[in-house]
């Protein structure tokens, strides 16, 4: 079981609700339009979410064809609840990427304390990894 101290725990709550905050205010508006592969991959998991097949025909594919070449269909396939719920817009393509952008952050910060765990800074070194992949914008 992992003890961290008061301080630890309130920086990694502040760093995950920062993750929260880049990650979801303006999910449909940031970047200002669905890229070309998100739109695919959003209109597959809509065609899949109602007719079992994706845009040519295929039923449940274990690999989506797009523009000329082949997409794992794991995306797609995360994108259909959200799609159910939400519709088939730009925050629905979205949500599901956003959601485990916030979930790495966190993996992240017990991966590296994992790693370094013989380590007196394991605690700092965890807190500055989750903290950087919250701001980078690649996340």
């Amino acid at each position: 079981m992992y003890r961290f101290k008061s301080k630890s725990k309130i920086l990694l709550g502040f760093i995950f609700i920062l993750a929260i905050l880049l990650r979801f205010i303006w999910l449909d508006k940031i970047p200002p339009s669905l890229y070309s592969d998100e739109a695919d991959q959003g209109y597959n998991a809509y065609s899949i979410m109602k007719t079992g097949k994706d845009e040519h025909g295929v039923f449940l594919p274990v690999s989506l064809r797009s523009f000329g070449d082949w997409k794992p269909p794991l995306p797609s396939y995360l994108m259909i609840p959200a799609i159910a719920i939400f519709g088939l817009n730009e925050f629905s393509v979205r949500l599901p990427s956003a959601i485990f952008g916030v979930g790495s952050v966190i993996l992240t910060f017990f991966l590296i304390y994992e790693i370094f765990r013989n380590n007196i800074f394991k605690t700092k070194l965890a807190l500055l990894s989750s903290f950087f992949l919250t701001v980078s914008p690649f996340s």
